[in-house]
């Protein structure tokens, strides 16, 4: 008479529903959690790569390059007028 409904078969069905979409469409696939643990900061970060060393360096210059030039922009104005 009516239309019966068997919740034993959906998760099977969203399971193949899933494995049919594209891997970009959003939570079309579970997220896959890798954790690390290391026991030493070394195993962390490869310091030998120079894309690190010129992240620090970029990261240490910016606010000191420009604390210079905001404390010294009012007495040396060539400084702002070269910026600009």
């Amino acid at each position: 008479m009516g239309n019966s409904f068997d919740s034993s078969n959906i998760g099977s069905t969203i399971a193949s529903i899933q494995e049919k979409l594209p891997a970009w469409v959003p939570f079309s696939h579970p997220p896959v959690y890798r954790y690390v643990s290391h026991n030493s900061p070394k195993q962390l970060a490869d310091f030998g790569k120079a894309s690190l060393w010129l992240s620090v360096g970029m990261i240490f210059f910016n606010p000191i390059f420009w604390n210079f030039v905001a404390r010294n922009g009012m007495s040396l104005p060539e400084i702002e007028k070269g910026m600009s």
